[in-house]
């Protein structure tokens, strides 16, 4: 009995535990049956997502294969990429030659070629108002051309004139640039009886004269530098020596006179004889013409000296203003102050060029209503241009101008510039000192008894006893008189 009951437990057991393992199989099943139905349920959504794309990403590329190709969408999917790209690679050659390969791209490309486009119309727009501001210049130009010619032809004349005045040495440059004159005046009334005649060859015929101009003034320069060169020449070498020297009596004997058209009164500047060149040195003294000896002799007085450094026979004399048988010529710009009291000296100075035989060509006024400007007009015979004090800050504002003018048309000539210090140093000029005179020629002005800045005293009417007229002792008796 007790078998059959064992038996049966192990048969219920055995039952049990499949009964355990079936259920659990089959729950296992169901889940993963249910597992791919929901994954399937997914796949079957994102692949109707994943269809409407595609037709609409086709929608899109038919689009744009419409808007590329135009009638062209209706070939075959191959032939309309192949007409699509070959169009895509012509239109890259045609329009995106030159750019990078950021920009060969349709909106790109187009992009780029609107912005060349509007900088493009930009320029042409620039270029049309400079054009336009060139043809107001040159009409403004043509209406200034008659009267520049006008002057032209009177700075050439006036340059004639003086060239002619220099030496036989450059008689041959003298008329090559007379025919030149000639040739340009010739050139210059061809243009006008051009310019009435046939008004649309008038920019071609101006270029023709603003060349000739250009030369003639090249030509001018060119004969200033000549004249400059032989300038610099003269101001380096000496004009004489000194032969003997009296220090006792301050006098000195030099080998210029009246064969040298030399004349009393003329002051030269003292150099060691050991100076070669002038411009690099100082002088020593100065002396001054009192008398002609003859051809070749003069005596002087020594007007200015060094005890330290005495004037010895051998020693060079030297003066910008005077050449044997020549002029020299000066322009003064600026203040002329000798004495440094800041009051111009300008009738002085141009007294003591006169003096020394030289002419002065032209000078700024410093009086009356006109201060400050030229009197006279510089040329090519010009040697020197004298430059007095810089205008103060408190000067009229036209003598500031003129002086600017002066020392301009002096650069163009080829003019050389020296300050009135130089000019005076090297003319061996000495400031006289204020003399007073004694006797019957005296001034009284010079005698005045000045009590500091108060005005003269006045005498009360009371003498003292000392300046009371005496009288001679009387006699006293017992006394001696």
């Amino acid at each position: 009995m007790a078998r059959e009951n064992q038996g049966l437990q192990i048969a219920l057991i055995i039952f049990v535990t499949t009964t355990v393992i079936l259920g659990a199989m089959t729950w296992f099943v169901f889940q993963n049956y249910k597992d791919s139905a929901g994954k399937v349920k997914t796949l079957t959504d994102d692949n109707s997502a994943k269809q409407s794309s595609i037709d609409e990403l086709t929608r899109e590329r038919d689009f744009m294969k419409q808007l590329i190709a135009g009638p062209a969408l209706g070939d075959s999917t191959t032939a309309l990429t192949n007409t699509l790209k070959g169009q895509y690679d012509d239109d890259m050659e045609n329009f995106g030659k030159g750019y990078s390969a950021e920009w060969k791209f349709y909106h790109p490309l187009v992009e780029k070629l609107a912005q060349s486009l509007q900088q493009k119309d930009m320029e042409l727009k620039m270029t049309k108002e400079k054009l336009q501001d060139l043809e107001v210049r040159f009409l403004q130009r043509e209406a200034g051309k008659d009267a520049q010619i006008e002057t032209f032809d009177k700075e050439v004349k006036k340059v004639t004139a003086d060239l002619v005045a220099v030496t036989e040495k450059f008689q041959k440059q003298y008329e090559e640039i007379s025919q030149e004159k000639a040739t340009l005046a010739s050139r210059v009334q061809t243009v006008r009886k051009d310019l009435e005649s046939d008004l649309a060859k008038v920019k071609e015929k101006a270029e023709g004269l603003s060349k000739s101009l250009a030369e003639a003034l090249t030509t001018i320069k060119h004969q200033g530098k000549k004249i400059e060169d032989i300038t610099n020449t003269v101001v380096s070498a000496p004009d004489g020596e000194v032969r003997w020297v009296d220090q006792k009596n301050g006098l000195v004997w030099i080998n210029l006179g009246r064969g040298d058209d030399l004349k009393p009164l003329q002051t030269f500047a003292v150099y060691s004889a050991d100076i070669s060149d002038l411009t690099q040195g100082k002088p020593k003294a100065s002396i001054e013409v009192t008398q002609l000896r003859g051809d070749h002799v003069a005596e002087a007085r020594i007007t200015r000296d060094i005890i330290a450094e005495p004037i010895l026979p051998g020693d060079k004399i030297h003066t910008p203003l005077w050449q044997p048988g020549d002029k020299m010529h000066f322009a003064l710009a600026g203040v002329m102050d000798v004495d440094g009291d800041g009051k111009s000296d300008l009738d002085l100075v141009r007294s003591l060029i006169s003096l020394n035989n030289g002419v002065v060509d032209a000078y700024q006024e410093d009086q009356g209503k006109e201060i400050g400007k030229i009197d006279g007009r510089m040329s090519l015979a010009t040697r020197y241009l004298v430059l007095g004090e810089e205008p103060k800050e408190k000067t009229a504002p036209q003598i500031t101008e003129e002086r600017t003018k002066m020392i301009t048309r002096a650069g163009e000539l080829g003019i050389r510039s020296m300050t009135l210090k130089d000019l005076l140093d090297r003319m061996g000029y000495r400031r006289q000192a204020r003399v007073v005179t004694y006797g019957p020629g005296a001034d009284s002005q010079d005698f005045i008894i000045r009590h500091g800045n108060g005005p003269p005293r006045v005498s009360s009417g009371n003498v003292s006893d000392v300046f009371k007229p005496r009288q001679p002792p009387r006699g006293k008796a017992g006394g001696a008189y």
